[in-house]
């Protein structure tokens, strides 16, 4: 999905990346004016996410994961299991939503009726341990 609060913040436009719903998509909008060129770099970015989400939803290689909201870790997950021998493994370090979040509910449901998970672990970052992640 195309991230206005990371892609405004990353080129300077802090004020725009704080602003919230209708207010952030109008600032964005004025941008035309003020600022062609980085309206030009957003719309580029969001057309290519939408070009990847459709060929991504129509290429029959993510079956499992390419439901509802794309994640690129349940895809990356999927596309690692895909092509894992039958007698392969694979240890990934992804989100705790590759095994809660109901988008990934039949690719999890795959891995743990098959016998294809051995083990999941969650960690929380409460300790603070990883400065830039958060709790």
């Amino acid at each position: 999905q195309p991230q206005e609060v990371e892609f405004f913040s990353s080129r300077g436009e802090i004020l725009i990346s704080e602003m919230k719903g209708k207010k952030r998509k109008d600032a964005i909008e004025k941008l035309r004016m003020t600022n062609p060129s980085l309206i030009n770099d957003w719309e580029s970015y969001v057309c290519s996410i939408e070009k990847t989400s459709m060929f991504v939803r129509n290429s029959n290689s993510y079956p499992y994961t390419s439901i509802g909201k794309l994640n690129t870790y349940s895809l990356f997950a999927e596309k690692t299991w895909s092509v894992i021998s039958a007698t392969g493994y694979a240890g990934i370090v992804l989100p705790t939503g590759i095994v809660t979040d109901e988008g990934n509910s039949k690719f999890f449901d795959l891995l743990s009726s098959n016998g294809h998970l051995l083990s999941v672990f969650d960690f929380e970052n409460k300790e603070s341990l990883f400065p830039g992640i958060a709790r």
